[in-house]
């Protein structure tokens, strides 16, 4: 299963516009809200108060029957011209969305073949928290039909058998409900910079993945960017 979109949480829609304009270059900004992103390989907004995730079912009934077959929860269901949507809970009480899309070509395009994303400002890694490692090793392999890669320093397992964005789980984590977001960048130093020059904060550190640093923004919403290392 594949991710469709991600949300990063805009508390005042224009000032997160001003400040990823600024950061990542982002623009062509539109949609209904006026948070849709126009220029990144993963396509993705701003809005709402948490990160979001939606990850592409061509049958989401079929999706939310194994959700909750596998102890999770259906919290409510949507839908639009993107086609019809669900917000679920794991079976950890982790939040995730389930996106069935349209039958609009350009949408069942994207659905189908997903792009990885390799530029700056492309989305480079989402991390699910996964408080218990038994439980996340029942819920994704069953309900999005994932692999993992062994499980790394920090409680990393990286899925194996996705072709666009890249993704994994967070093992131990009990921090937060919600995944978190991690976006490439040329140079991390330049980047943080930029980051602090807005209005926001965050220490670099060096991880085997590459250059990294935890930022918040202007408006304390929490991102990573990544300076990959080679292989990355």
């Amino acid at each position: 299963m594949e991710l469709f979109y991600f949300v990063l949480p805009a508390p005042d829609i224009d000032k997160s516009k001003a400040f990823f304009s600024k950061v990542f270059g982002w623009k062509d900004f539109g949609g209904a809200q006026g948070g849709h992103v126009g220029c990144t390989n993963t396509p993705c907004g701003l809005g709402g108060d948490v990160n979001e995730l939606y990850f592409t079912t061509l049958d989401i009934e079929e999706s939310l029957k194994k959700v909750v077959a596998h102890g999770g929860a259906i919290v409510k269901q949507t839908e639009n011209s993107v086609g019809k949507a669900a917000l679920c809970q794991d079976n950890q009480g982790i939040y995730i969305w389930f996106q069935e899309p349209s039958a609009d070509p350009h949408i069942r395009e994207h659905a189908l073949n997903p792009k990885r994303g390799t530029a700056n400002s492309d989305l480079f890694f989402f991390s699910i928290p996964a408080p218990e490692e038994a439980k996340a090793m029942d819920f994704y392999p069953g309900v999005m039909g994932w692999t993992f890669d062994e499980k790394k320093a920090k409680g990393g397992m990286g899925i194996q058998n996705t072709k666009g964005a890249q993704g994994g789980l967070s093992v131990g984590n009990a921090k937060s409900q919600y995944p978190s977001l991690w976006f490439r960048v040329d140079s991390t130093e330049t980047t943080l910079r930029l980051v602090k020059e807005a209005g926001g904060k965050g220490e670099i550190f060096e991880a085997p993945e590459g250059i990294m640093s935890e930022c918040e923004d202007d408006q304390g919403v929490k991102f990573g960017i990544v300076q990959p290392a080679p292989g990355y």
